[in-house]
């Protein structure tokens, strides 16, 4: 494209008159500036146009990333079938591991995966759990959280190749229900104390690579971490054998 020397209007280079104007375009009558401008303009057009592609392109790569961060997740472990019973029961077998009141009764204990959740919540004192024993509610603990995310629920879930997946379910802010989905293998320290190998990590359905997964991993350990009574449990529990649905806990009986 050349402009015409008295108009300006664009035109084809090897027009003979100015589309706009009519005039007859004399190429000695053009510089070499006249095509150098062009060309800038051109290549000033083309950049503005990749800019807002590009612009467009992170816009939506952004949104995906935030709405699966968001979205809820599917399979928490159900305690509605927990009664009152079998919560009294658990609390009651928490309370002697971590006050160290253990018999031979209890060298060995079973859980399935809605009585853990169920006691992790009834200990964390987190909702909506199994209602627990008006005489035991004292015990339940007050974990607030850290930052700007509330935990309200913690589904706990017994898997295969002795796995075991972690869903915390918490507020942003206060409002904004969040899921935290850790996946990994616990296993006894010798000398007392759980350790926890992280396989996976996720927030919403979106999986945190990297060190970005110690956002979801610190917000769940600190429950643990926070509760002095879940501490000292730890130290009594000898061995684990964890299978789909099932945990047998072997404990340190004096």
């Amino acid at each position: 494209m050349i402009n015409c020397p008295k108009c300006g209007a664009e035109n084809m280079i090897g027009a003979i008159f100015c589309r706009t104007c009519s005039s007859k375009l004399d190429l000695d009558d053009l510089r070499p500036e006249d095509f150098e401008e062009k060309g800038e303009t051109l290549a000033k057009k083309a950049g503005a146009v990749a800019q807002r592609i590009i612009i467009v392109l992170v816009s939506v790569v952004l949104v995906a990333v935030l709405v699966a961060m968001l979205l809820p997740v599917s399979g928490l472990v159900e305690t509605s079938a927990v009664d009152e019973r079998n919560i009294s029961r658990s609390v009651s077998r928490f309370r002697r591991m971590h006050t160290n009141k253990l018999t031979s009764k209890y060298r060995n204990l079973d859980f399935d995966s809605a009585e853990a959740t169920s006691l992790a919540n009834f200990v964390f004192g987190l909702r909506p759990s199994a209602q627990p024993v008006a005489t035991l509610a004292q015990e339940a603990g007050t974990y607030s959280g850290q930052g700007n995310l509330t935990p309200e629920f913690l589904s706990v879930e017994f898997l295969d190749g002795g796995k075991i997946r972690l869903v915390l379910r918490a507020l942003l802010f206060g409002k904004l229900p969040v899921y935290c989905t850790l996946v990994g293998r616990p296993e006894v320290i010798d000398g007392g104390g759980i350790s926890f190998t992280t396989y996976s990590a996720t927030f919403g359905k979106m999986p945190l690579p990297g060190t970005l997964k110690n956002v979801v991993i610190n917000n769940i350990s600190a429950l643990f971490v926070g509760d002095e009574r879940v501490r000292r449990a730890q130290k009594v529990i000898t061995g684990l054998e964890i299978g789909a649905n099932t945990a047998k806990v072997s404990l340190n009986v004096r």
